[in-house]
């Protein structure tokens, strides 16, 4: 199983990554990662001091510094005497977190168009992460690129069950139904109350929702939906 997408790169009958045609910009969402972090680096905290503003202490005929030698913060940015004024200077980098953050984002959005996933799949928003139903039902291009992906996967999973059943010895002239699992695409709970809605107000069958809310096959739905509506017609719409 490969998947579905055509092979722009090479005239031979092979899968494609769908990674394969974003290579740079998967170098690009890199280069900005890495440009973040040496400017957090260069923008620590520096200040800058003329050698006469070093405090030193003579311990037993042996000068020591004030400052720890491996402080990162200070800097000696010069000679001057005694007699002279100390000189001290914030060398500090502004750190441009905004900049960096909106380069980020803009190669994440590229990238995420590129491998079918529509402008919203990598986004941190307002401080928090959407779920995964959120993005997915609010992102039609990822949608559609989930159940573009599907159609070989269900291909596949049939050709191995038929494989599993040819090998059993048993009839593989059989109708298979692959039903994928939807509850990352749809607000289960939104749907079930909309609908419940709709059967309330007669609009839509009962056995119908059973089956689609409750798990109740057809016949046993249309069993249960009788006898509800028997003993509540005004609930279902029936005069």
């Amino acid at each position: 199983m490969t998947p579905n997408i055509n092979n722009n790169l090479l005239d031979i009958p092979l899968g494609l990554s769908v990674y394969a045609n974003c290579i740079d910009v998967l170098k690009s969402i890199d280069l900005a990662y890495d440009g973040a972090k040496v400017a957090m680096e260069i923008g620590r905290p520096r200040i800058g001091i003329t050698n006469n503003g070093i405090i030193t202490n003579v311990i037993e005929g042996r000068t020591y510094s004030a400052f720890d030698a491996n402080d990162i913060s200070i800097y000696d940015i010069g000679s001057g005497s005694k007699d002279e004024k100390v000189v001290i200077e914030d060398l500090t980098t502004p750190y441009r977190a905004t900049e960096f953050e909106q380069s980020l984002q803009t190669q994440l959005d590229i990238f995420s168009q590129a491998i079918g996933l529509g402008d919203k799949a990598f986004k941190w928003q307002q401080g928090s992460v959407p779920t995964a139903t959120q993005v997915i039902s609010e992102n039609s291009s990822m949608l559609r690129t989930m159940e573009k992906h599907q159609i070989n996967v269900e291909r596949a999973i049939k050709e191995l069950i038929v494989g599993i059943l040819d090998i059993n010895g048993s009839n593989t002239d059989v109708d298979i139904d692959i039903k994928f699992d939807d509850s990352v695409t749809r607000d289960k709970d939104a749907e079930r109350a909309r609908f419940w809605q709709f059967v309330s107000a007669g609009q839509f069958p009962f056995w119908k929702y059973l089956v689609e809310f409750e798990g109740y096959t057809e016949e046993e739905a249309k069993e249960l939906a009788s006898e509800a509506t028997a003993l509540q017609p005004a609930l279902f719409g029936v005069e």
